[in-house]
C-alpha cells in the first residue's frame, strides 16, 4: 500500500488492520475518531492533540464521528511517513550541524536550500524562507526552526 509515495508494507498493513478490527468492537467496519489516538497508541506511534482531531476530520469529511478501515490505513501510512520524514529531516539536521552546537548557520542553510529549490525559487525567496523561521535573527536555526522550514508547518 503507498500513502504520498510512502510504502506501507505488507505487515503493517495487517497489524494496522487487527488494531482496527480490536476497535471495531460492534464489527460495523468503523471505529469511533475518539478511538484514533488509542489505535495509534497499540501501534506505537503517538498522535496527539490538535493534529489528532485534524487528521480525524480529513477522513471523517461528513462528521460521522466514524473513521472506516480504508481511512484508518490511509491515516497510518500518512503518520508512517511523517515519522520516517522526522527521522531523516533530524539526520540531515545532524549532518549539517558540523560544529555539533544544535544549530546550523543560516549561511550554511542557504546554500543547502538553493541545491534542493526549485528552478523558479530565487535567492531572495530563500532570504525569506530562512528569515521567517530565523525569528530572533540569531544567524542560526535549530531543529525546531529547520523542521518548520523543510515542511512548511
Amino acid at each position: 500500500m503507498n500513502v504520498e509515495g510512502y510504502e506501507v508494507t505488507d505487515d503493517q498493513v495487517k497489524s494496522a488492520k487487527e488494531v482496527f478490527k480490536h476497535f471495531d468492537k460492534k464489527g460495523q467496519e468503523r471505529i469511533s475518531t475518539n478511538d484514533l489516538g488509542p489505535a495509534f497508541g497499540e501501534l506505537k506511534l503517538q498522535l496527539k492533540g490538535d493534529k489528532l482531531k485534524d487528521w480525524a476530520d480529513m477522513v471523517d469529511s461528513e462528521a460521522t464521528g466514524f473513521i472506516d478501515l480504508e481511512g484508518f490505513l490511509y491515516l497510518y501510512g500518512k503518520k508512517l511517513k511523517d515519522d520516517q520524514d522526522y527521522k531523516d529531516l533530524k539526520e540531515a539536521f545532524r549532518v549539517l550541524d558540523k560544529n555539533k552546537t544544535g544549530e546550523i548557520d543560516t549561511a550554511d542553510l542557504k546554500w543547502l536550500m538553493s541545491k534542493i529549490a526549485d528552478k523558479d525559487t530565487t535567492e531572495d525567496d530563500i532570504d525569506d524562507m530562512i528569515r521567517e523561521v530565523d525569528t530572533d535573527g540569531s544567524g542560526a536555526v535549530d531543529f525546531e526552526e529547520f523542521y518548520k522550514l523543510m515542511t512548511s508547518e
